[in-house]
């Protein structure tokens, strides 16, 4: 009897932990991680950001108006961080499916390094006027004090109607999947709420973390940039978005795929495929300043 109340046990399905509470899990997203802002380009950690460099692989394709394949190229790119916080060097390797010649490479070094005393110069020169302003006003006025955040407060999530709708493991990690859909009581107020009216999909995020681990967004209405004069996004155009954990402390790209249905300046109609891969993660410490010779100087 024993044996069989133990087999029974074993086989009875588990309960289901209930999910979280939508708008604590809302806020919680917002405070500690942004992370439907990495969809469009921001990350999350810039100490760690800085730390990290990978392979950036583009394959742009020109479709046809059934979808299908026309032309391919492919370009290669390294990620490599600069030692200024947040700013990475994205140096290609390769062009149009062609390595780049050492010249190319040359070129494209001598140019970064000229960004980088740029924004050197511009870093000081915002260090000399805050000092100016703290010798003139040695005891300012504390800023108040910011009250907890409120889900009413992002622009971004209250853009769309975001609702929690089943657990899922994702590369060993718990995520909530979300889906979501135009808010149309909300009046957006930014571009990337703007375009949040105009799609829907489903987002997967880290239950620990709060950070995005992948994002499936189609566009169901035209997206108008420029009052439709210079593009219009067209339905039927879909991106999938996904990162993954490295060294159990940041979150990183590892692909992005976007299909589009486009009209250029009201005239050029275009289909393409852009697909980002993004591969061999690790950690890249910058502790020296890099200085390129110029052609003269060899």
């Amino acid at each position: 009897m024993i044996r069989i109340l133990l087999a029974l046990l074993l086989l009875a399905p588990v309960q289901e932990q209930p999910l979280p509470d939508r708008t604590s899990f809302l806020i919680e997203f917002q405070v500690k991680r942004p992370g439907l802002l990495k969809a469009f380009g921001a990350t999350t950690n810039w100490a760690l950001s800085g730390q990290y460099t990978y392979t950036e692989t583009v394959t742009e394709t020109t479709l046809d108006s059934k979808g299908s394949p026309k032309h391919s190229k492919t370009s290669v790119f390294e990620i490599i961080p600069t030692r200024h916080l947040g700013f990475a060097y994205r140096r290609q390797t390769v062009k149009d499916g062609v390595p780049l010649t050492q010249k190319e490479l040359e070129k494209q070094d001598r140019k970064q390094d000229a960004e980088d005393r740029k924004l050197d110069q511009e870093i000081q020169k915002a260090v000399a006027e805050a000092k100016a302003r703290q010798k003139a006003n040695p005891n300012p006025t504390p800023p108040p004090q910011r009250p907890r955040a409120k889900l009413e407060d992002s622009y971004i999530l209250m853009a769309a109607d975001f609702q929690l709708v089943r657990r899922e493991v994702i590369d060993g990690h718990p995520v909530i999947v979300l889906t979501f859909k135009p808010n149309l009581a909300h009046k957006p107020v930014n571009e990337i709420a703007k375009m949040l009216q105009h799609a829907s999909g489903q987002a997967w995020v880290s239950e620990t973390d709060y950070e995005l681990v992948k994002l499936d967004a189609e566009v169901f209405e035209p997206i108008s940039f420029g009052m439709g004069l210079l593009a219009k996004i067209q339905p039927g155009s879909r991106g999938l978005f996904e990162w993954r954990k490295f060294n159990d402390e940041i979150w990183l790209p590892v692909r992005d795929d976007f299909t589009a249905r486009a009209r250029i300046l009201l005239v050029k109609g275009m289909n393409f495929r852009e697909v980002h891969e993004y591969s061999n993660h690790r950690k890249y410490v910058v502790d020296v300043d890099v200085q390129f010779e110029s052609p003269a100087e060899k």
